[in-house]
């Protein structure tokens, strides 16, 4: 970058957060062409949100909340023909013909057979759990943990509270992705002053501390990290929460906002986790 922090490809910053090519930021909140403002401190450049100051542009884009739905439906679609084989392969297996299972079901044998073919997205959990009850089986459905979740203007606004504080000394990367191949989970941001770095995780709202916890402590382990400055808006509520979790927290999380923030503004790397309040 030179003088005004210019960045070459899809978009361009000069000045004071104004951006060129496929979006223009006039100001800091504004966007002409093809670029939208993504909430507080963020720029959506060629449908790619990236977070940004004034200014000053941190590199790494959240993933976009299209994406997310796409493999949702893509996921959506591959189930429903695995549950389809598997329904075909029980009603066979059980010698019952597709007029034996409707009838017993209460469904149409039209429909059956739609289920049967996996063509029928329309159908409804509770059908196809009647159906799979009819052949002796239950149906059970549970999610699991698969990458980050998109994340909304609070917990932007959030992130670029605390960025705001940095120095220039402290290179920021955002949606750091674990080590592990094939793993879709990412840290929010990495902080790295070399050789020293610390992952950051933010949280606007902290509904369920255990279970929150826990879920850094998995991120923590899997992707061999130490090091996680975990920031919390600084509401009355968290602050409650916080209080009351203190002795939970303080094995991972020992620092604190002023200690961490201490080191940050000093351009250095804290050697040990904590929570900042922001």
């Amino acid at each position: 970058m030179a003088g005004a922090d210019r960045v070459a490809g899809a978009g361009r910053v000069a000045g004071a957060g104004r951006v060129a090519g496929a979006g223009r930021v006039a100001g800091a909140d504004r966007v002409a062409g093809a670029g939208r403002v993504a909430g507080a401190g963020r720029v959506a450049v060629d449908g790619h949100e990236r977070a940004c100051e004034v200014g000053r542009v941190i590199l790494g884009g959240m993933p976009s909340r299209y994406l997310r739905r796409d493999i949702g439906a893509r996921h959506a679609d591959m189930t429903l023909h695995k549950l389809a084989d598997e329904l075909r392969i029980a009603r066979a297996s059980a010698g019952l013909s597709l007029r034996d299972v409707a009838a017993a079901s209460g469904v149409s044998r039209s429909q059956l057979a739609r289920l049967e073919s996996g063509r029928a997205p329309e159908e409804s959990f509770r059908t196809l759990s009647v159906v799979f009850a009819v052949l002796g089986m239950r149906l059970s459905a549970r999610p699991y943990p698969e990458g980050a979740p998109i994340r909304d203007v609070a917990h932007a606004r959030l992130l670029a509270r605390f960025v705001a504080e940095l120095p220039p000394t402290i290179k920021l990367r955002t949606e750091v992705p674990l080590r592990q191949r094939q793993d879709l989970r990412a840290w929010d941001a990495e902080l790295e002053v070399s050789p020293l770095r610390c992952k950051l995780e933010a949280d606007t709202v902290l509904y369920d501390v255990q279970a929150q916890e826990r879920r850094l402590a998995l991120k923590m382990a899997d992707d061999a990290v130490e090091c996680v400055i975990w920031l919390v808006a600084d509401t009355h509520g968290n602050r409650r929460v916080l209080r009351e979790f203190r002795e939970l927290l303080a094995a991972r999380f020992p620092l604190d906002t002023r200690e961490i923030m201490r080191h940050l503004r000093a351009g250095e790397i804290p050697d040990q986790g904590g929570v900042v309040l922001r």
